[in-house]
């Protein structure tokens, strides 16, 4: 099955904080989110705004991680941030994420 990117939404909020806080992200500033501090980021728009959208990385219907889109009103090229869960690492899964996430930038945001 393909990588596919569901759009985030605010109604998102609680499924994301359990996702962030259940994972730990090493190679991230913050490798344990704090759910009053990814609360924070939400309410400030972090995830869904004009300038970041935020995906669920889904693989054969299960959600495998996150990714955000930044910087889509600055500049012509998007940075991204991507975090899988962890039973998800090292089996070669981000290689194909980040393959699906450039055909995503570059069919569908072919301006940025």
């Amino acid at each position: 099955m393909s990588i596919i990117f569901v759009p985030m939404t605010p109604a998102d909020t609680e499924d994301l904080i359990g996702f962030l806080t259940s994972n730990r992200f090493p190679f991230h500033v913050q490798a344990t989110p704090q759910a009053a501090d990814i609360r924070t980021k939400i309410e400030k728009g972090h995830f869904w705004n004009q300038d970041t959208q935020g995906y669920w990385v889904a693989k054969d219907d299960h959600r495998i991680g996150i990714v955000a889109l930044e910087d889509l009103q600055e500049g012509d090229s998007p940075l991204f941030d991507l975090r899988l869960d962890e039973a998800q690492r090292g089996k070669g899964v981000g290689v194909e994420v980040l393959r699906a996430l450039c055909d995503l930038v570059f069919e569908s945001m072919p301006n940025t």
